[in-house]
């Protein structure tokens, strides 16, 4: 019965409780994709409606830099200003891009050309930092492969996104390894590469249409670095060409124009152009891409733009530079339109060179033997490891017996010390002795400890707890002692290697198991070792100065285990007192640092590594008694020398300005540092009776340190290195010295925080400026090597500082107010597990001082490559939490590369008291097939959401099978609680070039709420049960007409029903 009744009141409603629309658009194209007509078709029941609707290069000459503080607008320049976009990015790096006003290409294809800057970026060409959007290239990678090995250089780099190789139907085929379902293939010839993506757009690299768009080595001129962009189609046919010129003597490429509004089926009046104007700059010094030697020297001046023949456009660069600057910085952008009307310019402003030394002083409580620096934490900041060699009281037979105390340690600016492991081995000797590793390559510093017994080397694997602090476990054992024992990175991969005598060893990812190789050859066993790569080809190599023969020689190790010289020379300039290694010059090779005695003249001197032989560089007269530090002590990439004066002058009084004890300065003079009082021991004025152990300074006695150490890292994590100074001198007592030690540690840090590379202030033609403070968060750690190879090495620096924006501050010049005050800050970095390149930040907390909110960015990573996404985003006002956001992800690994998919959004909003859930489902091609968005209120009893929006998507490919798939039909159900469900449908042709060609709507939607539709029902039935069942009578009666036109009289009759209690049947 219940079933007859329902099938009855359908019957009777017909069409008249449902709306039915259908939204019928047509769309027509010309042969060249230009969309010409749409047509939109509306038919309901009652109407209808339809609607149509139709190379010789000038030097660059550099301008003084514009005075922020002081710049006003000049009036007389037209209304108006240059847009710019800024904004700052997970990974702390700012942004800003001024898009280019260009004429529109035909089929609404033109090129993306925007002048971009990120503060992480290298240098461009329009200076530090700053680049054309529109700069695209395929390059050769040497991330993992020897320079000279032809075999590794079919891997490349897109734009700095490796590409993974596959073999399909016989052919070579490439995707990127963040996989966007786009394919890259070459011609049979392999002049060019070309990316087609998932709708059809062609992006040619190399030599295409006679572009040019390819970098030659300067060696030979035939082998190709890198492939450019060359040109852009549509699959219409429409195309934009790049064209570019070479400097094939210094190996350098730029772009030289764009033109668009191309179709080679057919002619157009005219051609769009955006020509490019360079100018050079003087000493820009040698870098290296992929073993190439490369001189760039190009700098943007000019961008014009015309449509068709006549100019509509022109963009102005100035540059700044001073005496510190390798490159040029662009200071001012300046538009000009139609007849050369001009805008007042955009000014942007850089940072500083120098600031203030800042020296910090604390002592510590222990007295550590020896002292070894690193990265131990992986936290990108140098930590070191103290190694205190205890003796024990024991019987006469026990002397040898010491206990070890290992501890290691951070400092920061502010002279805070924190003791992040410590630990205690009993009963060893004086042997002992701690060798440390990156041996699996997770950034933490691992230990292989020699012990007690001389024959095995005990390996502790380097983890951090759930609290994110350093640990260490004990895991295997490494049997037989040789010499030498050597840590390097052998083999190019992320890991160090343990190299003990003839044998390498490699460690699992646990170091519990291990694999050892047989080295075929030997070094000297008389000489002194340095681990360095020589030839610049990121595998450690090994130098050895063999002191019988006075002789050096570099050795490699390749990948069969055989060792091979490199080079060597004899060094017969004295008698050594002190040799490092660093890389003193802007190229990818080592160098050696000589510090020597020849009779009685002290003198020093570099050799120099060309790729070949090393080469003695000019020899220089020197002072006695210097020991020397390496290490890039200026944040430039470059190894710098500091010399260190260990001698005590009676006459230090009258000599103090000069050279100090000890004192220290920077062979290049950036620095003279007095350094004093790091060693000087308490002061023990008048002195002792003993003399000998005593010396005077400035008025004062002091005792003689009997060791002192000096050490340069980055200890305090800004870029630059420090130096730690740890002096020792024997405890003094009421007129006497004791045999216990005092220790001092001292740390010289140099807090320029130099920011010469970052833009600080940018002041746009609308007077508006934008103030930029930056902080030295994180080191990037995006290699081991510590050399910047050269400039544009890659167009992302390698730089060890990640310098973060922490204030960003706006303003509004002509008001004077501040319209933006926000500050940022960041926690635990992210890296990459396979190479070390930093990622991005666990959080990143957003402070609005003008809001007084705070928004607070989450980050989680996936996968090998890390790949980083947003996992929360939290909105607070004060403590509150307003508003909450969680996204949930996944990786979809498709044989290497990789797919980052949201699977589930949640979001929590206390304003409006309701939760929003979205919950996705994929395909096997990562198309969404199903989305289910939810909406539910605080007050909910029970978890049935009060609103859905449920959608399932059908997809069609198109004729032409490059295409991506298209979704032919989205059928789309909303229900609300209370409510009968509205559903949608759309449906979609396409033009065998992938273009919308029919699109039609169709929605269905009830007008009556669940509580009428059922009082309806009861109606009607009665009333149809009352009358006989005459489906006649009852369809044309005044009541049913009543009922199904007007829900008021639908109440009107209920109501009058309960007043006069008629049947309960009815109701």
């Amino acid at each position: 019965m219940g079933f007859w009744k329902i099938a009855l009141v359908s019957l009777l409603l017909g069409n008249n409780s449902v709306l039915s629309q259908n939204n019928r658009l047509f769309y027509d194209y010309d042969n060249n994709g230009n969309r010409i007509s749409r047509t939109n078709n509306i038919e309901s029941k009652d109407h209808r409606i339809m609607i149509t609707a139709s190379v010789d290069i000038p030097y660059l000459e550099y301008d003084v830099a514009v005075d922020v503080n002081n710049h006003t607008l000049d009036t007389l320049l037209a209304v108006g200003s240059t847009p710019y976009f800024f904004d700052i990015a997970a990974n702390g790096a700012s942004n800003f891009s001024i898009p280019l006003s260009l004429p529109v290409g035909n089929g609404g294809i033109g090129p993306n050309l925007e002048i971009v800057y990120n503060s992480y970026s290298g240098d461009g060409v329009l200076g530090t930092g700053i680049n054309l959007s529109c700069l695209s290239s395929i390059t050769r990678s040497n991330e993992e492969s020897r320079f000279n090995e032809l075999y590794s250089w079919n891997k490349y780099y897109l734009d700095g996104i490796p590409l993974i190789a596959k073999w399909v139907d016989g052919k070579t085929v490439y995707y990127k390894e963040n996989n966007d379902y786009s394919l890259i293939t070459r011609d049979d010839y392999k002049r060019y590469f070309v990316l087609t993506t998932q709708d059809g757009m062609k992006y040619y690299y190399g030599d295409y249409k006679g572009t040019r768009a390819y970098q030659l080595s300067n060696a030979d001129q035939t082998t190709i670095i890198s492939w450019y962009l060359a040109c852009q189609e549509d699959p219409y046919g429409n195309y934009i060409l790049y064209n570019y010129q070479q400097d094939i003597e210094n190996a350098d490429i730029w772009l030289k124009s764009i033109e668009y509004t191309l179709n080679d089926s057919c002619n157009y009046t005219q051609t769009n152009r955006i020509d490019f104007l360079y100018n050079r700059v003087k000493d820009v010094p040698t870098g290296f891409l992929n073993g190439f030697r490369v001189k760039r020297d190009k700098i943007l001046k000019e961008i014009f733009v015309f449509a068709g023949s006549e100019q509509v456009r022109i963009y102005k660069m100035k540059y700044i530079k001073d005496e510190k600057d390798i490159y040029p910085k662009l200071n001012n952008i300046q538009e000009f339109g139609k007849n050369n009307v001009a805008y007042n310019p955009i000014i942007i402003g850089w940072g500083k060179h120098q600031g203030e030394k800042c020296l910090q002083k604390y002592a510590f409580e222990h007295r550590p033997t020896d002292v070894i620096q690193g990265d131990f934490n992986g936290d990108g900041i140098e930590d070191f490891l103290t190694i205190d060699k205890q003796y024990i009281m024991r019987p006469p037979e026990y002397m040898d017996s010491i206990n070890i105390v290992l501890e290691v340690q951070t400092i920061d600016k502010k002279g805070n010390r924190e003791k992040i492991w410590t630990t205690t081995i009993y009963d060893q000797n004086y042997s002992f002795t701690v060798i440390p590793g990156d041996f699996n390559g997770d950034g933490l510093l691992d230990l292989a400890m020699l012990t007690k017994d001389d024959t095995h080397f005990i390996i502790m694997k380097a983890y951090l707890n759930e609290e994110g602090k350093l640990g260490y476990k004990t895991t295997t054992r490494l049997g037989g002692v040789a010499s030498p024992v050597l840590v390097g990175h052998f083999e190019g991969n992320r890991k160090d290697q343990l190299l003990i005598g003839n044998k390498c060893y490699s460690f699992d990812d646990e170091l519990v198991k291990y694999t050892s190789l047989e080295i075929k050859g030997t070094l000297p066993n008389n000489g002194s070792y340095a681990v360095i790569d020589v030839d610049g080809d990121k595998y450690d190599d090994i130098i050895v100065y063999d002191k019988k023969k006075k002789e050096v020689v570099a050795y490699a190790i390749n990948s069969y285990g055989s060792i091979f010289e490199l080079t060597h020379f004899s060094f017969n300039e004295g008698e050594i007192n002190d040799l490092k290694f660093g890389y003193f010059n802007n190229d990818r090779y080592a160098d050696i640092f000589f510090y020597c005695k020849s009779g009685e003249q002290y003198k020093q001197l570099i050799y120099y590594y060309n790729g070949k032989e090393f080469i003695k560089g000019e020899i220089t007269e020197s002072h006695p008694n210097l020991s020397f530090l390496v290490a890039d002590f200026n944040n430039d990439g470059i190894s710098e020398l500091m010399s260190c004066y260990y001698t005590i002058d009676q006459d230090k009084e009258a000599r103090a300005t000069i050279v100090s004890y000890p004192g220290c300065h920077f062979t290049n003079n950036i620095y003279d540092i007095d350094v004093t009082d790091l060693f000087l021991s308490p002061d023990i004025s008048p002195g002792t009776t003993r003399l000998d152990d005593v010396y005077s300074y400035k008025g004062k006695s002091y005792v003689y340190p009997i060791k002192h150490d000096l050490f340069a890292g980055d200890f305090t994590g800004d870029g630059r290195a420090d130096v730690l100074a740890i002096s020792q001198s024997r405890v003094t007592g009421p007129g006497v010295i004791t045999r216990f030690r005092d220790v001092k540690y001292s740390l010289v840090t140099f807090d320029e925080q130099c920011s010469s590379d970052v833009v600080i202030d940018i002041i746009d033609g609308n007077a508006g400026r934008r103030s930029i403070e930056y902080n030295s968060h994180v080191q990037s750690r995006v290699s081991k090597n510590p050399l910047i190879k050269g400039l544009y090495t890659h167009w992302n620096k390698q730089y060890s500082l990640i310098r973060n924006v922490n204030y960003v501050l706006t303003s509004d010049l002509h008001k004077d107010i501040h319209i933006g005050k926000k500050s940022y800050s960041y926690t635990t970095p992210f890296y990459r597990k396979d190479k070390g390149n930093f990622v991005g930040f666990e959080k990143q907390i957003i402070t609005d001082s003008l809001l007084n909110t705070i928004t607070v960015n989450t980050y989680n990573v996936l996968g090998s490559p890390c790949i980083l996404y947003l996992a929360k985003s939290e909105y607070r006002v004060g403590h509150e939490i307003v508003s909450s956001t969680n996204y949930g992800a996944e990786l979809h690994n498709l044989s290497g590369s990789y797919y980052l998919r949201h699977t589930s959004v949640f979001e929590t909003d206390l304003d409006k008291q309701c939760e929003k859930v979205e919950q996705y489902t994929y395909d096997e091609i990562d198309n969404i097939i199903i989305s289910d968005v939810s909406y539910q209120g605080f007050a909910r009893v029970n978890n049935m959401p009060e609103k859905r929006i449920l959608t399932n998507y059908q997809y069609v490919r198109p004729d032409n099978l490059l295409y991506k798939k298209k979704p032919s039909k989205i059928t789309t159900v909303y229900t609300r609680d209370g409510a009968n469900s509205i559903t949608q449908t759309k449906r979609y042709a396409y033009t065998p070039q992938g273009k919308i060609s029919l699109e039609s709507f169709n929605s269905y939607f009830r007008f009556l709420s669940v509580r009428l539709n059922r009082l309806k029902n009861k109606l009607l039935a009665n009333y149809l049960r009352n009358r006989g069942n005459d489906l006649a009578t009852v369809r044309n009666s005044a009541f049913c007409v009543a009922i199904l036109s007007n829900n008021s009289f639908i109440c009107k009759y209920n109501i009058f029903f309960r007043k006069y209690e008629l049947s309960v049947a009815i109701l």
